[in-house]
């Protein structure tokens, strides 16, 4: 997956922002970026300084240069400091489909609906999950025990 630069949206001052948009913009992103994981999110926490929480939000700036980050930076303009480009935090907190293996995959066996399960995880605790387009067409890489997550690095086409 290519690093993708999400958004700059410059929105005018009657379109200003809050942080609830804020959140919504940043999950819509999200769930669009990862649909292919089956993303669910819970909530997402945003780390404005208290002086700045109640100032509207003329723009803001989503980078998301790494894959499956489930925290990072948004960058802020402010009504009240048009000047200023805010950093702020956020996190996504959320679950993913990921599989799992049901008993032990010998190298070079396929990866089957038979032999795996899905299974909710936190977003963020696989670095390359295996898809669910990639069963029945992938090879297990090296031996897999039983009741191992999956990623993409642990199979071969």
């Amino acid at each position: 997956m290519k690093i993708l630069t999400l958004f700059l949206i410059g929105l005018n001052a009657l379109f200003a922002l809050d942080s609830n948009a804020l959140k919504a913009e940043i999950k819509e992103t999200y769930l669009k970026e990862y649909k292919d994981l089956k993303l669910e999110i819970e909530t997402i926490n945003l780390e404005i300084p208290e002086r700045f929480s109640h100032a509207s939000i003329l723009s803001y700036e989503l980078n998301a240069s790494n894959k499956l980050k489930k925290d990072g930076v948004v960058f802020l303009r402010l009504e009240n400091e048009p000047n200023l480009r805010l950093p702020v935090r956020y996190s996504v907190i959320g679950s993913m489909q990921a599989f799992k293996s049901i008993g032990a995959i010998k190298k070079d066996e396929n990866i089957t609906a038979n032999n795996t399960k899905k299974e909710r995880v936190l977003f963020g605790a696989l670095s390359n999950p295996l898809l669910e387009g990639a069963i029945d067409r992938v090879s297990a890489k090296h031996f897999i025990p039983p009741d191992t997550l999956l990623s993409a690095d642990k199979t071969q086409a």
